[in-house]
């Protein structure tokens, strides 16, 4: 992970922010987040209360999990919010 990169979800689109929050960039639109969390700099999850969504390349391109478990899309054992 990168010091100037930022990720903000909320009720609008998802943002990053390549030089430490200065500007943003609205990436994908998945309404109401209520998590963003990333494995590493390219492997992210993002959660509404009704859709999950993957990244494989830094957030570039999101989709739908295609793993169901129990109705559920399988996501990592533990979120890990990003930080430095």
């Amino acid at each position: 992970m990168n010091v100037h990169i930022a990720w903000h979800c909320g009720a609008g689109p998802v943002g990053v922010s390549t030089d430490g929050a200065r500007t943003w960039q609205a990436v994908t639109d998945y309404g109401n987040c209520r998590q963003l969390s990333f494995l590493d700099a390219q492997s992210g999850w993002i959660a509404t209360l009704y859709q999950l969504g993957a990244t494989t390349d830094g957030g570039q391109t999101w989709s739908t999990p295609e793993r169901v478990l129990g109705g559920l899309a399988r996501c990592p054992a533990r979120w890990s919010s990003v930080s430095t």
